[in-house]
This record gives structure tokens, sequence and C-alpha cells, in this order.
């Protein structure tokens, strides 16, 4: 029978395992074990840090080197443990500097103790690149990499211990990179950072920052669209503050792109690396859009009253209350467009063909509501606040409670 790995064996990412497992301290050799055998059928042994850390695992097979970390030490829970604690006695032999290096980093504790038993170059990256160090250890325990070798890939320049990690693409500015993120290193944080590493663009994104914060990295990787913009740092800068400012932006970059169409600009991507400022692309979106509302008006009056023979909208499926107001003819349908500045004049043949209707909401906060009709029933299209934008958890209950009557 082949000996199954151990990450099908141990499905827990860092946590514990499914049950709590049993541990034993062996005095004689001064080695850990642990029982995973009443849950996985499976048995881990350790041995002590004089002898190299070195991890074992006893199945139908018997015993097996193994080289996976199974994320069960973390430094700072085993020094709460209370003194008799098998786990802290096996801790104790860890030299003080080890554990004092090992303990920030929230993951792959193990593989970098292990690193720093057997790689004295592990101890200089411990020091001057902790974050390099980290990113080297999971890699190490996710290629299974025998300690030797890791040795002898850590006798390399750090620029090139990082390619080994990311890729080829990696350069002395991912490295500086790197050396700026400020990390707790945590795995979610390390698949953030690997899909960093992986794009240039967001790099040297960062080039001119003093840190790269979490957030801020994680804005910047899953907003690829918006990265060229100079606004866009702004409100990556103000993210923490004002995390809906980068919710929003792409639907006012594409409602600027959509209404530099209607007006016949060619030039709508220039125009736009011109905004500094959130506040110079918000001014931008503001004055096209006026500009495509009055036309749109213009035009589009006339033409309505002429096909449904009225400026008067047919009744509203729901009635309206204090905060909830039915929009009731096609004029105060574009002058609501006007003020939250959007285009919800297109709207105006499904309000008169029964298939939709729209609302003014007045509070928690002003938006424009679309209800969508379907026979009896009645279901939220839309619901936008001034210049598209995504309303409040509040302002969006709110609407629900009224339409659910």
């Amino acid at each position: 029978m082949p000996v199954r790995p151990l990450s099908e064996l141990i499905p827990f990412g860092g946590s514990g395992a499914v049950q709590p497992p049993r541990a034993k301290y062996r005095f004689a050799e001064g080695s850990l074990w642990v029982s995973f055998a009443p849950f996985l059928g499976v048995q881990l042994r350790l041995s002590s840090w004089p002898d190299g850390l070195e991890l074992y695992r006893q199945d139908l097979e018997g015993w097996v080197r193994e080289e996976m970390d199974p994320q069960v030490l973390n430094v700072a829970s085993v020094e709460r443990l209370p003194g008799y604690h098998p786990v802290r006695r096996f801790a104790a032999d860890i030299p003080e500097w080890a554990r004092q290096s090992a303990r920030r980093y929230v993951s792959w504790q193990l593989t970098v103790l292990r690193l720093l038993r057997h790689c004295p170059a592990a101890r200089d990256l411990a020091r001057g690149a902790p974050t390099l160090l980290w990113l080297f250890a999971s890699a190490v325990d996710r290629r299974d990499v025998s300690m030797p070798r890791a040795s002898h890939l850590l006798e390399h320049r750090r620029v090139e211990v990082l390619r080994w990690c990311a890729g080829e693409q990696a350069s002395a500015s991912t490295l500086r990179f790197l050396q700026k993120f400020v990390a707790s290193y945590s795995r979610g944080e390390l698949e953030l950072l690997q899909r960093a590493l992986s794009e240039p663009e967001v790099v040297a994104w960062f080039r001119h920052e003093p840190e790269v914060r979490v957030g801020d990295l994680r804005r910047v990787v899953l907003t690829p669209r918006l990265r060229r913009f100079r606004f866009f740092r702004e409100a990556v800068a103000q993210g923490e503050e004002r995390p809906e400012l980068v919710t929003e932006l792409p639907l006012v970059v594409r409602d600027v792109r959509r209404l530099g169409a209607a007006l016949g600009r060619r030039d709508v991507s220039a125009v736009l690396d011109r905004c500094r400022t959130v506040a110079n692309l918000r001014q931008l979106h503001d004055r096209w859009s006026d500009l495509v509302n009055l036309a749109a008006a213009e035009r589009r009056l006339p033409d309505y009253v002429e096909r449904y023979g009225s400026h008067e909208f047919p009744r509203a499926p729901l009635p309206g209350t204090e905060s909830i107001v039915p929009v009731a003819t096609v004029d105060e349908l574009a002058a609501e467009g006007r003020e939250l500045r959007h285009c919800v004049l297109a709207h105006a043949p499904a309000i008169f063909e029964g298939r939709a209707y729209v609302y003014r909401v007045l509070a928690p906060e002003r938006a424009t509501l679309e209800v969508a009709i379907q026979g009896s029933a009645l279901t939220l299209a839309q619901l936008r606040g001034a210049r598209n934008a995504k309303v409040s958890e509040e302002t969006q209950e709110a609407v629900l409670r009224w339409l659910a009557g």
C-alpha cells in the first residue's frame, strides 16, 4: 500500500486537527510525539532541537520521514502552556533566540525553526529579511524540500532566493518591495503576497511608497484596471478610513467612459489620466453627466410624450412613504437624473410599459430605486446613490422592508 501524503491525512490549516491531538514528551530522546491516531490514523514524532527537529510520521507503513509542516507548533501558544505540558517541555530545548525569531510568524513556524536550526543563512534572513524567510519557508514546505537542499539554496544571493520562491520575474525592485511589506504572516497574507509578486505592475505601483500595508496591497491587487490612474493612489491611501472609495471608483470610471461615448469624446482615457484626485474625477463625471442629461432630456422628452401620449407615468405599483416617493412624470424622472447625476431617464420606456417603476429614496440617504415588475411580483432591480454609488446596508434594508410590505 502506498504511503499517503500528510496533506491528505491532516486536513487543517494551522488551527488544529479535527479534534485535539494527544501529545507526549519522551525524556530519553527529547522528542515530541503527537498522536492523531483516533481520528486520522497517523502519529507524528518530532526530534529535539539538538537532533535537528526532524519530523517523522507513523501510519500503517511504519515510520516515514516527513517534510511537510503540519502547522501544530506555535511558539506564542506554547509559552502560555503550563510547565508540565509535553509541548512546553519539548520547546524548552529550543534556544530563546530561535523562539523569538519564529514567534512573529503565524504560519510555518516549525519550518522556520528547522531552517534556523540547519541553515546559518536563515538566521541572517530572520534578522534582515524576515518576510523573505517566511516566503522561503512556505515554498520549502509546499515543494517538500529537504533541509540540506534548503541550506544550499540559501547560500545564494537574496534576489536569487526570491526568484526561487516567486518566479523569474522577481528583481532587486521586488526584493525592496518585500522589505517594505508590513506583515502579520498569516496564510491569507501569503496568498495575497504571492499574487502580488507574480505581477511586476503591482510591485512597481509601490515603488515610491514608504511601506506596503496589507489592506493597500489587497486593493491594488484586486483593482487592476484602476492602477494606471493617479486618483487611485489617493483612494488607496484613504482606504482604511474610507473603504467605499475603492469600491465606488470602478463604477464612476465606467460611468465616465459611457458618458464620454455618449458625448462623442475620443479622448476619454486621456481625460481620465489627467484627473489627479478623486475630486477631479467626480467633477468630470458631474460635468459630463449634466451635459448628457440635458441633451437627453431635450431629445427624449418630446419623443416619450409623442410615443406614449403623456408626461405622466402609470400608477405606481406600490404606494410611497415619506422617505420613498414614486416618480410620477417623465419630467420628474429627468430631474432625478440631473440631481443624482445618473442616466435614469433612459428607464422611462420600461416605466411607461409597466416593466419597472422608479422611486426617489430620501432617507436614510438620498438614492434612486428601480423596482422590476413581472406580473404581480415586484423585485428590487437597482438601488444607487449619486453617481451610481453603492448605498449603505441601512438604506438597502429599509428599502427591502418597504418592498416586502
